[in-house]
């Protein structure tokens, strides 16, 4: 009865949210990615191995590449 018709709606909520889940995830793990290699950056200039401009220089495409994956970011309401 209606415990079936409450599993099926909770099914389909659960299912909607995973396919939600995985672009936010697939989102979330580039938007990982890219703050590793900012941190990297940061940490050769810190050692000397990158120059402060050059560090600037590759930050800039990556911050970019940041701001765009953060606006595709479902908006939590």
């Amino acid at each position: 009865g209606m415990e079936l018709i409450e599993t099926t709606i909770s099914e389909h909520i659960r299912n909607q949210g995973k396919r939600e889940g995985k672009l936010e995830g697939r989102i979330e793990g580039k938007i990982e990615g890219i703050s590793e290699q900012i941190a990297i950056l940061e940490s050769l200039h810190k050692q000397g191995i990158l120059s402060k401009k050059k560090k600037e220089q590759m930050l800039i495409p990556l911050r970019q590449k940041l701001d765009e994956l953060c606006e595709q970011m479902p908006k939590a309401a």
